[in-house]
């Protein structure tokens, strides 16, 4: 035995093993109260937190503040900013467009992926924005994965069933606003079927346009079916007034008409009542109402007329343009000749 062993205590190897002992119970001591303490974690106050032990929901939402659960691999906990807004740009992005104008090969072989139909089968450009938060923390972390993809295959789908019902004309003018509002009932219907916790804030239509390619020629169309449409009208305005014109000028012709059958009637019924009259007065006086219509009707037609008077005595005797031989109480007398020019008596 050499010197160096002897003079080593006995003791020696069994207190270091003591030692150890000790040091190791106080490690796992510490390790054991590290574990348990990473149990406590902390919500902030946009956030909530779903805590599941051993795959099983144990708490849905957490409300802010300080909490403890199981440390993980036994317990998770998930911790998600619920009012935090998130955006997802479905369709023809800006970026792509911008790519595009610089001449990118790559946007320009990959444009045609985010070309969509409409009802009459042209094709359009169409870029949504679609903004959504999480509205059910538990749904969100048990049925969703991706939720940006989800979000976006569901837009797309919604729009896709839009577009489709719909001609071009109309998507270009006015069925932005039907489109946002509709399609936003119709995302969010299919989101809670899914059943995945996510709530939309809102859907913008960002722009809604023709590809690059023929964009040129689709403006040409809609100018000609614009002027179309003004030359349509202006024919509709042409011939509201012709129409009302024609109806004026039938009102006016139809009011002459009636004051004209009005004035014939009343002329008709006047004559009627002279005739009448004269009739009564007939029944009356024969000769002297035969006489005094004669002269009336010769002092209405002689004016207008030429009338010749011939002598045929050479103007011996005078001329008798009586056209009425007197009456007398007795009866019709006829006038004596006159008498002859004493210069003739023999």
């Amino acid at each position: 035995m050499s010197e160096s062993n002897a003079s080593r205590s006995p003791g020696a190897p069994l207190g270091f093993h003591a030692a150890w002992r000790r040091w190791r119970r106080r490690i796992l001591a510490l390790a054991v109260a590290a574990y348990f303490a990473g149990g406590f974690y902390f919500v902030e106050p946009d956030q909530r937190a779903v805590v599941r032990f051993g795959g099983r929901l144990t708490a849905a939402e957490v409300p802010p503040g300080p909490h403890y659960a199981w440390p993980w691999p036994l317990g998770n906990v998930v911790r998600l900013q619920t009012t935090q807004i998130r955006r997802v740009i479905v369709g023809f992005d800006a970026e792509a467009r911008e790519r595009i104008s610089r001449g990118d090969v790559d946007a320009m072989t990959a444009s045609p992926r985010t070309d969509m139909l409409s009802g009459d089968t042209n094709i359009l450009k169409v870029s949504l924005v679609v903004q959504y938060q999480v509205t059910d923390p538990a749904a969100f972390v048990l049925r969703c994965v991706a939720p940006d993809e989800l979000v976006r295959v569901v837009a797309q789908a919604v729009l896709v069933e839009t577009l489709a019902r719909r001609p071009v004309d109309e998507l270009l003018t006015g069925a932005r606003v039907d489109l946002r509002d509709r399609g936003r009932e119709q995302m969010q219907r299919r989101l809670d079927h899914y059943g995945c916790g996510i709530g939309l804030v809102s859907v913008s239509v960002q722009s809604v346009e023709p590809p690059q390619a023929v964009i040129a020629a689709f403006n040409d169309v809609t100018d000609a079916r614009y002027y179309h449409a003004r030359l349509v009208q202006r024919a509709g305005n042409e011939a509201d007034v012709a129409i009302r014109a024609a109806r004026a000028q039938a009102f006016e012709r139809v009011q002459a008409a009636r004051d004209y059958a009005a004035q014939v009637l009343a002329r008709a019924r006047g004559e009627a009542s002279s005739f009448l009259q004269q009739l009564a007065s007939y029944r009356l006086a024969p000769d002297v109402t035969r006489q005094r219509l004669l002269l009336e009707t010769l002092d209405r037609v002689l004016p207008s007329v030429r009338t010749w008077v011939l002598d045929d005595g050479n103007g011996r005797y005078p001329v008798d343009l009586r056209f009425v031989e007197p009456t007398l109480p007795d009866g019709p007398t006829r006038a004596e000749p006159p008498p002859a020019p004493p210069g003739d008596a023999r």
